[in-house]
């Protein structure tokens, strides 16, 4: 799955072409039935293995449409409105990945990647929101590995507490993984499908220790 943020503000400038045109280009077609701000691939991986490769559209929450619209349109696609996607487009890396295409052949590119500070607060939003296993599986992911350790984390966030969105992000967070038994360390068990209890006892440990 790739998530993508568009930046309302700039990406209606004429040097873009439409999106929507690229993709299809590429052999995607659109999620109309299961979610109307995506689009799917069918391909293979290059061991002949069937997968799908899923897009979906991220944008702000404000500017664009209504404040009760859950979507900004964006060209001629929809993109769905992200609490905390606007930290997206002020903290992220510029980066360079190498990878076999479909079709065969390697090929470069450079990307704009969220860095972990949208990365977290997006995903907070969505643990606050939704309360699928998953979102919780993914905080606890980008914690555990993210370079150094769970500290550096705490490093790199620190200075934007003063930011209300960040703030707000947090205190879900705390709320959602405080105490072992709070539903952040067993969610991530529940996604994980730990069901012996001394595992499943041990990773919700190792959740709230990390967090």
């Amino acid at each position: 799955d790739i998530d993508l943020a568009l930046n309302i503000q700039t990406i209606r400038e004429p040097r873009y072409q439409a999106i929507s045109r690229i993709l299809e280009q590429r052999g995607y077609v659109r999620r109309v039935a299961e979610s109307p701000f995506g689009f799917v691939r069918e391909t293979r991986t290059p061991k002949g293995i069937p997968i799908e490769i899923h897009v979906d559209f991220l944008a702000p929450e404000y500017g664009g449409t209504g404040k009760r619209r859950r979507h900004q349109r964006v060209q001629d696609i929809l993109a769905h409105k992200a609490r905390g996607c606007d930290l997206a487009f002020e903290h992220f890396l510029d980066i360079e990945i190498e990878a076999p295409l479909p079709e065969g052949g390697i090929t470069k590119a450079r990307i704009r990647m969220a860095n972990v500070l949208p990365c977290l607060a997006m995903k907070a939003f969505a643990l606050g929101d939704r309360l699928k296993e998953k979102d919780a599986y993914d905080i606890y992911m980008v914690c555990k590995h993210y370079p150094g350790n769970p500290e550096s984390v705490v490093r790199a966030v620190k200075p934007h507490v003063s930011n209300k969105l960040v703030r707000e992000a947090l205190e879900i967070l705390s709320d959602r993984f405080i105490r072992l038994e709070a539903m952040g360390p067993a969610a991530v068990a529940t996604f994980l499908e730990v069901r012996d209890p001394t595992l499943r006892e041990i990773r919700i440990r190792d959740v709230y220790e990390t967090m």
